[in-house]
């Protein structure tokens, strides 16, 4: 009973230690940020305590005759440091903020992950995280000393130890993620582990244990180092410190491999530290099991290390369709990581068994091999995550990840138990193993018939580029004639003026006087530049993924990068926002998919107070609202927590990203010098010639058409946040409630039904002293109550997609009418209609829809040449060509409608002007298969070939 009690405290201690890591890295990352160095600093410090503490107790739990009861105090002292540490990272974030300031400064690109940064950072994490850390790591050693007692049963006891330490660790990693921070939040989450700390050590101090073998000659004997296993412990040793690399460079390979085949959420972590934890568990388990029997136990650790590289390799070179298939979930987690992270825990307890005969050393030996493991760990994650994957690339980091653990399975069976019999007759087989394997390594990524990453980056779309970044995967993907940039698979913006613009031009046209703004979230600059199309004197753009910056300016228009009112800054924006002493009179926040981790602490009220210091005297914050991801209490909850720091706020209309825009002294309002600069700033009236959803009588340039985009403030908008639960950086409800939302279904439509009960009098958003006739404010609010429509209509254009990919034209067709009949002005809704109907063979039925399409934006990339296309359908050859080469001089790169206008040229007899046409086209798309074709049937057709 005594002994199962102790065990039961040791799986306790497991279990805080989860709670705890999943806790501080939260809270360093609001602390330090969250870029890849800040968060990689955080992991290094806290494992490498872990590492001290191995070393530092298994030498000590050798000289002390009750082991328990030391672990007795180390809990106590943990749960003490743990408690202090909530107190301890506000008082680190003040040292840090001061001199932050201090370091980041300058113009052009600027990377706060300076060196003096990273030291800083590596000092103040040490400060908090090395004591509790240390003492987390002496907890197995002192449990090995108090348990491991009979040669017999070594492995046996050290696996199931370890095993149950991990098993409480998966269920601290399970609670955690999934009921401990969204029901009771990180402080809470500390002192219940400080909780569970303490009762283990209350229970473990009432068991009055004693190792009785650790005084007298024998203790004495036990401490001498064994000279004659000298040479196999350095080679066990430099064995399981690449073992160590292995598994946590593996960790970090897969963790960015997932973001190819699932989304990125607040349950990612939690979900991969389980299955880890889960494989180890069974792997440890399994060893306490077998491994204490006549085995040979340098070619089951070889094998081990071996066939768990390789996995590594099998797995992430399946075919695409395998992790498509398997969808969300916990599916690809266990597929991917768990037969891996099961030879790996049956390889400590072997490792161990292998240079630890005499159970009295037990202590010892476990802590430094444990220590040795986790540096190798370290050394792995940091390795992967700062050299391997942003210099080299998915592809190269896995083959270098597992050729590391099949060389270190290699050196085990060719350099372990060289003497005896059991050598020698297996030496053969040993030896053809290590060249078989690495065969398998060198051909598999080559007979794969998979491209890592690009197959998994453009799934419905042309792959153009990809980069892979120090954080994320970016890819420029040409889908519906746009250029879309997506990031871990995450649409954030396309090469098309699109509703982003306006992200700009809404708080510009609120704001009296602007000079300084600054953007958190560049996605492909599309607001970003449009501040610059006002009177403004410095703009800072700050994005958590370094290699943004160059990839948009390879791929997009980024004209903007160069003005020079413009400074690129490589951070994480919450950290920037807290610890910067720049001060501006506009925030804009670009940060909208509040599912991904991370993204909800920009909503939240400690956010908020940061950005009002940031700002001068009225000046302005401006947050994108994504009604597509939330249900109403999340709706509300965000309204609420702005208008709680900033009173004075305005909710603007955005399509199904609505803009809430907080003023740091008034209400935001339109004034006459902005409502002017309409009709005098040129480059400002051209961009606004754009409207979200109608044509020429809907543009954003005339000031009617602007102001129906205002939806509430005032008494409005406080009756809309009404009862919205106040968000918090201690309690990620945003994330949680939005983790599976996508932006489908009716969450707009429902959402907008609910603002139209709550609509402020557009008078509510002008200046005293703007002058608007009764005929225009009508005219306004006749448009906004058909954006408001207009949400409603375009959810139905959403089901029309899905029903096309699974219930066929007719269904898909049905779904558009709704949307026409919700909002009969929807120029999507004209062009969806007319190219379902093209796609059903329909070109007849499809030529009016398109035309009204084709009238509402002339200028439009698709609408035209889809009409082209049914025109040559029909029969009207001339017309189609006509509208090919009129469309053409305005986006002469569409490769789609320099194929069709060689397809109208072949019609009239002129191959040799097809045949340049088809030639341009497959020079700009070299994927198009029927461009291909054509070019080479007029190729035949002008060398007397039949056609």
């Amino acid at each position: 009973m005594r002994r199962s009690l102790a065990i039961a405290c040791f799986f306790l201690s497991g279990f805080a230690g989860l709670v705890y890591e999943i806790c501080w890295i939260r809270t360093s990352a609001l602390v330090f940020g969250s870029t890849t160095y800040a968060l990689s600093t955080v992991l290094a410090v806290f494992f490498f305590g872990m590492a001290v503490g191995n070393w530092i107790f298994g030498r000590i739990g050798m000289r002390i005759r009750r082991p328990i009861r030391l672990y007795a105090i180390l809990e106590i002292s943990l749960g003490i440091l743990a408690i202090l540490s909530i107190r301890a990272f506000p008082a680190a974030e003040d040292v840090f903020g001061s001199i932050y300031r201090s370091l980041v400064a300058g113009g052009g690109l600027v990377s706060p992950d300076t060196t003096g940064l990273i030291l800083l950072r590596v000092l103040l994490v040490s400060v908090i995280l090395l004591p509790p850390t240390i003492l987390m790591g002496g907890t197995l050693p002192l449990f090995c000393r108090q348990f491991v007692v009979s040669k017999s049963g070594i492995a046996g006891m050290v696996g199931l130890l370890y095993g149950i330490n991990t098993l409480g660790a998966a269920a601290g990693a399970a609670l955690t993620g999934f009921v401990l921070l969204p029901r009771i939040g990180v402080t809470m989450s500390i002192v219940a582990a400080a909780a569970v700390n303490l009762v283990a050590a209350l229970v473990a101090m009432s068991l009055k244990l004693e190792s009785g073998e650790a005084e007298g000659p024998q203790a004495d004997r036990a401490q001498r180092p064994d000279t004659a296993d000298r040479p196999r412990a350095v080679i066990v040793a430099v064995l399981f410190f690449g073992t160590g690399l292995v598994a946590l460079g593996a960790e970090i390979v897969w963790t960015r491999f997932l973001s190819l085949i699932v989304r990125n959420s607040v349950y990612t972590y939690s979900i991969t530290l389980t299955v880890v934890l889960i494989g180890i568990v069974l792997g440890s388990l399994l060893a306490s099991r077998l491994f204490d029997r006549r085995l040979p136990l340098a070619v089951v650790f070889g094998l081990f290390q071996i066939v768990a590289a390789l996995l590594i390799l099998v797995l992430m070179w399946l075919p695409v369709s395998f992790w498509r298939d398997m969808g969300e979930g916990w599916g690809p987690f266990l597929a991917l990581m768990l037969a891996p992270a099961v030879l790996s825990g049956a390889s400590f307890p072997l490792a161990i068994r292998l240079i630890l005969d005499d159970p009295r050393r037990s202590s010892r030996i476990v802590g430094r091999m444990t220590a040795v493991n986790i540096l190798g760990g370290i050394l792995g994650s940091l390795l992967a995550g700062f050299y391997l994957l942003p210099v080299h690339g998915l592809a190269f980091s896995t083959q270098a990840v597992s050729l590391a653990g099949v060389v270190s399975g290699s050196l085990a069976l060719l350099c372990l138990d060289r003497r005896g019999p059991m050598f020698r007759r297996g030496a053969l087989a040993r030896t053809l193993v290590v060249p078989a394997a690495l065969l398998v390594w060198l051909l598999l990524p080559r007979l794969a018939n998979t491209d890592l990453p690009a197959d998994y980056l453009a799934p419905r779309g042309a792959l153009v580029d990809f980069k892979e970044g120090r954080g994320s995967t970016l890819a420029a993907v040409k889908k519906d004639g746009s250029l879309n940039l997506h990031i871990d698979r995450l649409w954030q913006g396309k090469d098309l003026k699109s509703h982003q613009i306006m992200a700009a031009h809404v708080p510009m046209m609120l704001a009296p006087d602007v000079r300084d703004v600054l953007v958190i979230g560049v996605g492909v600059g599309q607001t970003a530049a449009r501040f610059l199309y006002h009177d403004i004197e410095h703009l800072d753009c700050v994005d958590i993924e370094p290699e943004i910056f160059d990839f948009i300016d390879a791929n997009f228009d980024t004209r903007w990068m160069r003005d020079p009112r413009t400074t690129l800054i490589a951070d994480d924006g919450r950290s920037f926002s807290t610890h910067t002493d720049r001060r501006y009179d506009l925030v804009s926040i670009e940060v909208g998919q509040v599912f991904r981790p991370g993204v909800e602490t920009f909503y939240t009220r400690e956010f908020y107070g940061k950005v009002r210091g940031l700002l001068r005297p009225g000046g302005l914050v401006a947050q994108f609202v994504p009604i597509g991801f939330l249900e109403e209490p999340e709706f509300r909850a965000i309204l609420a927590t702005l208008l709680e720091v900033f009173p004075d706020a305005a909710l603007w209309y955005n399509t199904n990203e609505l803009l809430l825009i907080g003023g740091a002294d008034a209400a935001p309002k339109l004034g006459p010098r902005r409502l002017a600069s309409l009709r005098e700033n040129a480059v400002l009236r051209e961009d606004l010639r754009w409207s979200h959803w109608g044509g020429e009588a809907r543009r954003l340039n005339r000031a009617p058409n602007f102001l129906a985009g205002f939806l509430a403030s005032g008494g409005p908008l406080r009756a809309l946040a009404d009862g919205g639960r106040i968000l918090e950086d201690d309690l990620p409800v945003l994330s949680y409630a939005t983790r599976t939302a996508i932006a489908a279904g009716r969450r707009d439509a429902r959402l907008a039904r609910l603002i139209r009960t709550h609509l402020s009098p557009l008078s509510e958003a002008l200046s005293p002293g703007v002058a608007m006739t009764d005929a225009d404010l009508r005219s306004a609010e006749a448009m906004r109550e058909r954006n408001l429509d207009d949400l409603e209509a375009a959810s139905f254009l959403r089901t029309a997609l899905e029903r096309l990919d699974g219930g066929g034209p007719r269904a898909a067709i049905a779904a558009v009418q709704r949307a026409l009949d919700v909002n009969p002005e929807s120029f999507m809704a004209h062009r969806m209609m007319g190219e379902i109907l093209n796609l059903s063979r329909r070109q007849g039925e499809a030529i009016p829809w398109l035309r009204t399409a084709v009238d509402m934006r002339p200028h439009d990339r698709l609408a035209p040449r889809d009409l082209a296309l049914a025109l040559l359908q029909t029969g009207a050859v001339g017309e189609a060509e006509t509208l090919l080469r009129s469309h053409l001089q305005r986006w002469p790169r569409d490769a789609a409608a320099h194929n069709y206008l060689g397809a109208a040229l072949a019609e009239t007899g002129r191959v040799a002007e097809a045949r340049d046409a088809f030639r341009r086209a497959v020079t700009l798309d070299p994927h198009d298969s029927t461009a291909r074709e054509n070019l080479e049937r007029a190729d035949r057709v002008l060398q007397g070939g039949r056609n």
